[in-house]
């Protein structure tokens, strides 16, 4: 096999490789940083459900595919913006899928929110 052949498929072969990895991307918000906040983890909530009164945005989550991705379906996904969600003390995180036509991956974005423990969202 020609040597031009052989540096072809070395620098090819990383870009073909598919990762169980996906793109996480967590932005916290000052509020997630308050004195007063109970540790929690979110109950995630598809987005268009009743979101109770007296919440507040404590972060925001992008769960997606990288290009590469595999094992990215729904209930991993979730349990990444669930994860993501402890993160930052919040207890309820309302998911919007996003469709993309190019991946086969389920994709998310969530707002992560600190809801006052009387309205019942903890888990």
């Amino acid at each position: 096999m020609p040597m031009r052949l052989w540096l072809a498929l070395l620098v090819l072969l990383p870009l073909c490789a598919c990762t169980p990895q996906m793109e996480v991307q967590v932005v916290r918000y000052p509020e997630a940083d308050r004195a007063d906040a109970e540790p929690s983890c979110p109950k995630v909530i598809e987005d268009g459900a009743r979101i109770p009164s007296g919440c507040i945005d404590v972060g925001d989550v992008y769960v997606g595919d990288t290009g590469f991705s595999t094992r990215c379906h729904r209930e991993r996904v979730l349990s990444e913006v669930h994860s993501a969600g402890c993160q930052v003390r919040a207890n309820l995180a309302v998911a919007r899928r996003i469709t993309d036509p190019i991946s086969s991956c389920y994709q998310v974005r969530a707002r992560l929110l600190r809801c006052p423990p009387a309205e019942g969202v903890v888990e």
